[in-house]
């Protein structure tokens, strides 16, 4: 994933570009371990997975599945629960989601994979990843406005603003493990 994130930053400007190779780089000098690194499903949503009548899971969809550090999957499924929340009263909701989801989700991991409190507290950069990553996909078709302000979608038109800011900062979306 790294790799492949490096050619994406080519397409992102000013501070976000800096921004960006440093998060690459840090990744980038991450130990890759066969208890930290491997195969990774990359896109556990809710449309990736069946729950039967026993409670069994079953997963399916792997045009995603890549190899790379475990906690990357932990933290994909976390991005997408809580970006949709913005604005001034987004943060409290991204870090309520987040605690609650960590809680449930890791009980459940915890179960079949061993992972440490080093790399939960990782998280936070493949939070970042995954911004830069979805940052970058919408402007497959941009118009020349990096505000999108033609857009009739104000979530879309403040997300990216909030995302922008965030890329460049160095913040992760939401950070509970400070």
């Amino acid at each position: 994933m790294v790799s492949a994130a490096h050619g994406l930053t080519s397409r992102v400007a000013g501070r976000r570009r800096a921004a960006s190779d440093d998060l690459i780089r840090t990744l980038s000098a991450l130990p890759r371990d066969s208890r930290t690194f491997g195969l990774i499903h990359g896109d556990i949503g809710v449309g990736n997975f069946c729950v039967d009548e026993r409670g069994g899971i079953t997963l399916f969809d792997f045009d995603e599945a890549q190899y790379s550090w475990f906690v990357e999957d932990i933290a994909l499924q976390l991005y997408y629960l809580v970006y949709v929340y913005g604005g001034e009263d987004g943060q409290a909701y991204r870090e309520d989601q987040a605690r609650r989801f960590m809680k449930h989700f890791m009980r459940g991991y915890l179960l079949e994979h061993a992972l440490d409190d080093e790399w939960l507290g990782r998280i936070p950069l493949f939070l970042r990843l995954r911004e830069l990553i979805v940052y970058i996909g919408s402007f497959r078709s941009w118009d020349g406005d990096e505000t999108f302000g033609s857009s009739d979608n104000q979530w879309f038109k403040d997300w990216i603003a909030e995302s922008k800011a965030r890329i460049e900062n160095g913040i992760p979306i939401v950070n509970i493990w400070t």
